[in-house]
C-alpha cells in the first residue's frame, strides 16, 4: 500500500516506529538535533518530516534509535 502526504494529513492521527541504532543519524536529523547538518531535514530527503496528521503526529522511538546525546 502506497499513501501520499495529503492521505495521511487526512488521517486523524500517524504513528511512526522506529527502532535500531541506524536509524539514530537520520532520526536526529529530522528533528533537527544533528549539529553537524546546517539545514534542518524537511526536504524529500526525509518524507516522514513532512508528515502531518490532523490530531497529530506520534514517534515510538527505542533507546538504541534515540542514542545517549
Amino acid at each position: 500500500m502506497t499513501l501520499t502526504l495529503p492521505a495521511i494529513a487526512a488521517s486523524r492521527e500517524a504513528l511512526f516506529l522506529v527502532s535500531g541504532a541506524a536509524k539514530r543519524d537520520v532520526l536526529r536529523r529530522i528533528f533537527g538535533l544533528d549539529d553537524s547538518a546546517t539545514i534542518v531535514a524537511s526536504t524529500a530527503d526525509f518524507p516522514a518530516a513532512n508528515v502531518r496528521a490532523r490530531c497529530g503526529v506520534t514517534w515510538l522511538v527505542d533507546e538504541d534509535a534515540y542514542g545517549n546525546s
